[in-house]
């Protein structure tokens, strides 16, 4: 039986693929973080972070807090140099899923 996780996990690729996006990698692991979904339009990298919930869109929202972001942003970091796509652009998107409720936010924080 496939978990919530796993279920929204499917359901955010969908999406993008959809949005004409390519999924490139799925729950790439590195020692401290993980990314959900790595996918790409043109030459746009999307480190895709899913928060599935049966609650609420919002509690899948605050899940992605700074201490979230900054794993992200390192682990997102180390997948950059081990693919050679240091010239790419890439943001950091969302996707909260709450049963058929599904919703992206693209570009949800910056990599400081």
């Amino acid at each position: 039986m496939k978990s919530i996780g796993d279920i929204g996990e499917a359901k955010a690729r969908e999406l993008l693929i959809k949005n004409k996006l390519k999924i490139i990698d799925t729950n790439w692991r590195t020692t401290g973080g993980e990314i959900d979904i790595i996918a790409r339009r043109k030459h746009l990298i999307h480190f895709v972070e899913v928060k599935s919930r049966e609650t609420s869109l919002t509690d899948a929202w605050l899940a992605i807090n700074s201490r979230k972001q900054q794993r992200l942003v390192k682990a997102a970091q180390a997948w950059i140099l081990e693919h050679g796509h240091n010239k790419w652009s890439y943001q950091f998107d969302a996707i909260a899923v709450s049963g058929e409720e599904i919703k992206w936010r693209e570009n949800v924080f910056e990599a400081t």
